[in-house]
Formats: structure tokens, C-alpha cells, sequence
């Protein structure tokens, strides 16, 4: 909750993600932006649909087999990321990914290395694909489950030769309780851009630790896409079937067969558009868009059955959301640097994400006088034009014009430039 407003990766050995699939998804929460699993246990047999995360990237998996290894890694969907090619041995089981942040390139590496692969093997073939890959990546990030701890002399030496820091300072592995060892690493040659770095135990692991990290810095999501898909939410095969087989009976080209079959799955499973918005709100933290969906989760489930219970769980975490947004907007301002509101520049480009520009303009405009309201344009603009027209002589200044059509004769300073703006102006 500290680093909410940031970027949070982690690294976890699952220790097999068969069965812990809808827990992990709790985990994350919508909360960590990258995650490296270790040991995932499963095999090409799993299509890679079966482990995908709403909002997040299709997972990227290196699988083995279910008595052991396989790694997978999970990125936000508004985080640019591919997979890189390597160089390393078919066994290893490593990821390399690229990490796109607006002006900087990172490049990710996840891997597990099982405790009995030679350690000297591994880490000697990967410092040769790192540094394959050194020219094009300044900033590297290395997760994973080294089965090496940071006083084993073979990954001092791997670090050195990679300028690479580790961020984990606590125990991660109890798989001997009295005598824990710290293996589940994050290594990085930047670690001056991260901060609070923390492990905690989660559940899923029989004995291994969830490790964080978070980025300094923070990173906006891309622009609102517009996605079409089809619904199938009033789909029936059996009907489907029987129309389409009418339809299609007296069909002798292909174009007719596929003019025939669109109109009826367009009937029966009708294609429809949303917009996947990045919210550019600066106070829209990840609890609020958390609690946020979970409000619309609710109000969709009573407009479905029209149980007063429903309504009532509806209204409550409405008024929760409510008080969430004003204590999250209040605390964004309250956040705010001296220098953000004074500066014209920060000022601006603090303010203008709180406005949207797709709001309908009104050009009417109302002003009072004399506690009388008008609001006819004609007489709007007459009022505007006599107000700019006399306004030099109502701030009551004197002032002579020299030969060159400016103002010579005010000795105080202020009045002379506001003088000068309001005779320009007109």
C-alpha cells in the first residue's frame, strides 16, 4: 500500500500452480505489476488460456513437466514487454523479457534453477547472454529461484562480473525451519531506482516466500483501446444449429456460405465494442479502481436478481467507494509540493488531468449585475465591451504617452506595467 502509486514486481516458487490458480489471482489483486513464478509444474498440455489474468498480458511460460520446474511470468496488459531470444542451453529454464518505461529499456530475466544443475555451468552461460545483450539493455532486473544464496561464493562472483546488487535482505526459503537461507533473489544493476524491498509470507508456497520490490518511478498506462467481441451471453448451439443449416441448404458458392453463416452468428452471438480506458486520474489509485469494480460486480448482480440482500451489499460498498474517492482525492492535494502549485507549468500539468476534454462545452455565459442576472448574448457582449473599454480609466492611473506609444510618465513600477498590459489588450 506504500508503493501503490508504483510499479511493484515480485518473485515466488509456487511449488505447482494447478490447483492454486484462483488464489494467486486473489494475490495479485490487481496490485503486483510483474510476477516470476518458479516451479509451476505443468506441462504444454495446459493451454495457455487456462492461466490467464484479467488485465494482465497472456503469461509467459517456460514449462517442464508435473513433478517439477517450469517457470511463468505475468505482466500488466499496459506494460510494453516481448520475449528476447537467448542463447542459453534447451534446459535451462530462463526467460528473457524486454521492458519498455516511455524513455528507458529493461531488460527482465527470470529463471529457476534447480538444485541440481551446476551452479558454475549456469551462471557462467548466463553472464554470456547478458552481456550479448549489455549493448542494447542499460538496466537489468533478475528474478527468480537460485537455489544460491548471496554468501555462496559462485553468485558473489556472478554479481561482480554483472555489477549487480540483490534487494532481498531476509530469508526466503524454510524449507528448514531452524536454519532458513535467503535463495529466492532480485538482482539488478540499478538498485538506486527501487525501494522497499520486502518478503512475506503468502499461503501458496509450502515453504518459500513472496519477494518485492518497487520502482521509484512511476509509469501511466497507455491510451484507451477499442475492443470488439462477441457476446455470447443469449448464445443457444442447438438454435444456432438449426438456423444456420435452413440458411445455408441452397448455398452453391462459397460467398454466399459465408454471407449466410456471419448473418446468423451475428444474430445469435452479436459482435459488440468496449473501451479498455487508462485512467489518467492522478488521485485513481489501485484500491479505488479495485473497489471500483467490485461496486460495479455488486450493482450487476442486483439488477440481475432483485434480492433486497444484493441491493443492500450494493449500497454499502457504494458509500464505501464514495468516501474511498473523496479520502483519496483529498490526499492527493494534501500530497502536493509547494513548487507544483506556485510553478505555472507544474501548476498546469498537475491540474489538467483532473478535466476531461471529451466534456460537452457550454457557450452560454451568464454574469450578474447589479444582482440582476443576464444572460442574452447581445447584451452580455455590450456589458464585456464596456468593462474592457473603460477598464484603463477605472484602475486610475495617470499617465502621459511619449512619441513612441508608451507609458513615461508613472514612477511606480507595477502600475506602469498593468497600465501598459490593459492599453495593449484593447
Amino acid at each position: 500500500m506504500k508503493n501503490i502509486e508504483n510499479l511493484i514486481v515480485g518473485t515466488l516458487n509456487i511449488n505447482s500452480i494447478r490447483n492454486k490458480f484462483d488464489q494467486l489471482k486473489h494475490l495479485i489483486g490487481n496490485y503486483i505489476d510483474i510476477l516470476v513464478l518458479q516451479e509451476t509444474k505443468v506441462d504444454d498440455t495446459f493451454p495457455e488460456g487456462q492461466f490467464c489474468i484479467e488485465g494482465y498480458l497472456p503469461p509467459f511460460r517456460r514449462d517442464r513437466n508435473k513433478y517439477g520446474g517450469g517457470i511463468m511470468i505475468f505482466i500488466k496488459e499496459h506494460i510494453p514487454a516481448q520475449l528476447i531470444k537467448s542463447t542459453l542451453p534447451n534446459d535451462f529454464e530462463c526467460i528473457f523479457l524486454e521492458l519498455n518505461f516511455k524513455n528507458s529499456k529493461w531488460l527482465l530475466f527470470g529463471a529457476y534453477k534447480p538444485p541440481s544443475q551446476c551452479s558454475n555451468f549456469f551462471f557462467s552461460e548466463v553472464t554470456k547472454a547478458i552481456t550479448k545483450l549489455n549493448s542494447k539493455y542499460d538496466n537489468l532486473l533478475l528474478l527468480g529461484d537460485f537455489n544460491e544464496s548471496v554468501k555462496d561464493t559462485i553468485l558473489r562472483n556472478f554479481m561482480d562480473d554483472n555489477t549487480l546488487k540483490c534487494l532481498t535482505k531476509e530469508p526466503t526459503c524454510y524449507k528448514n525451519p531452524n536454519n532458513p537461507s535467503c535463495i529466492d533473489l532480485i538482482l539488478t544493476n540499478q538498485s538506486r531506482k527501487f525501494k522497499n524491498s520486502c518478503v512475506f509470507d503468502n499461503g501458496l508456497s509450502d515453504f518459500h516466500r513472496l519477494v518485492l520490490t518497487s520502482f521509484r518511478f512511476k509509469f501511466s498506462p497507455g491510451a484507451p483501446k477499442q475492443v470488439f467481441y462477441r457476446s455470447y451471453k443469449n448464445y443457444n448451439p442447438i438454435n444456432f444449429q438449426k438456423e444456420l443449416v435452413e440458411s445455408i441448404k441452397n448455398d452453391t458458392d462459397h460467398d454466399t456460405f459465408n454471407q449466410h453463416l456471419l448473418n446468423v452468428l451475428d444474430k445469435h452471438a452479436p459482435i459488440k465494442q468496449k473501451t479498455l480506458r487508462a485512467n489518467e486520474a492522478p488521485y485513481m489509485t489501485k484500491a479505488l479502481k479495485r473497489a471500483m469494480m467490485k461496486r460495479t460486480e455488486l450493482a450487476n448482480k442486483y439488477h440481475k436478481h432483485r434480492r433486497p440482500e444484493d441491493f443492500a451489499r450494493f449500497r454499502k460498498h457504494r458509500n464505501y467507494v464514495d468516501r474511498l474517492y473523496k479520502r483519496e482525492k483529498r490526499e492527493y492535494f494534501n500530497r502536493l509540493k509547494k513548487n507544483e502549485i506556485e510553478d505555472i507549468k507544474c501548476f498546469w500539468k498537475t491540474v489538467k488531468p483532473l478535466h476531461s476534454e471529451k466534456g460537452n462545452v457550454k457557450n452560454e455565459i451568464k454574469i450578474v449585475k447589479d444582482n440582476v442576472i443576464i444572460d442574452d448574448n447581445q447584451a452580455v457582449a455590450e456589458k464585456f465591451n464596456s468593462k474592457f473599454t473603460n477598464v484603463v480609466q477605472e484602475l486610475n492611473i495617470d499617465f502621459n504617452w511619449n512619441n513612441d506609444g508608451n507609458i513615461e510618465s508613472i514612477k511606480d513600477p507595477i502600475q506602469k506595467y498593468i497600465g501598459t498590459k490593459a492599453i495593449q489588450a484593447l
